[in-house]
């Protein structure tokens, strides 16, 4: 390809001056280049006063729920949401595996010796004594992984 002369530019109109409605900031004949900066600057200045009230408008409206969304969400927020997600799933895992270890110890389980049809009071007593005993290991339990 041939490389082209400034002469050869301009006979191909393949620029534009700010006056012709180009993206130049060349300003065009006789034009004061203070004025030019002033009026760029005040363009610049109302666009950012409309963009900004624009926001403030639209934020004005939304429900305090999308508010909250749009907060800046950090690392640290993120991992407190997983670690509130997870830990009422493992509280009822070890929950359930005390049980069902439980299980094989007749001697925690009063219940085993007592028939269905004893007096209320009786299996009130077995299932409380049971109760003690799984919250005594539960906080142990809980105590060895910290």
């Amino acid at each position: 390809m041939k490389e082209r002369t400034l002469n050869e530019y301009r006979q191909t109109k393949e620029y534009k001056l700010s006056d012709q409605g180009g993206d130049y900031t060349v300003p065009h004949k006789g034009a004061d280049p203070v004025q030019q900066v002033l009026a760029q600057q005040i363009e610049e200045l109302a666009e950012k006063d409309l963009q900004e009230g624009i926001k403030e408008m639209v934020d004005k409206d939304k429900p305090a729920e999308i508010k909250n969304i749009q907060k800046e969400i950090t690392r640290e927020d993120q991992i407190q949401e997983i670690a509130e997600i997870v830990t009422p799933t493992i509280y009822d895992v070890i929950f359930q595996e005390i049980i069902e270890v439980m299980e094989n110890y007749d001697d925690l389980n009063w219940g085993y010796f007592v028939q269905d049809d004893a007096p209320t009071a009786l299996l009130d007593a077995c299932f409380d004594h049971k109760q003690e005993i799984h919250y005594e290991i539960f906080q142990l339990v809980l105590q060895k992984l910290k």
